[in-house]
């Protein structure tokens, strides 16, 4: 974690996951039905994220820069609360959290030294086209964290 640390990506705070290209503000937010995707153009309850070190069996090389997503809103209650999870290729769901779950923990691949990263889940390498994921292969696949509270 300390590398993602280091090139600028936000841990354990409250975050904008924006797709960093496309020159707009497309946050990742939660919209009907706890799906997720990159309709979000404002600061608010739905668009907070939280990206946060996941549990993993044995910490190496394979597993490195592995997080969850826990948007705060969805876990200020008592309880389990919520995470992102890639619950379909291009889908991705708020579920009950669940500590090592395969389906809620993404791997964030560094883009450089400017921050920008992509996120792996194991059915999802999530693609931006017009503020939707996509699986065609088209659209941005940049992302960076912009502090929720500035």
């Amino acid at each position: 974690m300390s590398q993602l640390e280091r090139l600028g990506i936000d841990l354990n705070v409250g975050v904008l996951i924006d797709v960093a290209d496309d020159g707009l503000d497309r946050y990742m937010a939660v919209g009907r039905n706890g799906v997720a995707d990159f309709t979000g153009t404002e600061r608010t309850d739905n668009t907070m994220m939280a990206l946060k070190p996941a549990q993993v069996r044995k910490r190496d090389d394979n597993t490195k820069n592995r997080v969850v997503i826990a948007p705060p809103f969805y876990n200020e209650d008592l309880g389990s609360g919520y995470c992102v999870a890639d619950t379909a290729p291009g889908l991705l769901k708020l579920a009950t959290c669940a500590p090592g779950s395969a389906a809620q923990t993404w791997q964030v691949i560094p883009g450089g030294d400017s921050g920008q990263f992509e996120l792996h889940g194991p059915k999802t390498a999530i693609r931006v086209h017009n503020g939707r994921i996509t699986t065609r292969g088209e659209g941005y696949v940049g992302l960076q964290t912009i502090r929720f509270a500035s």
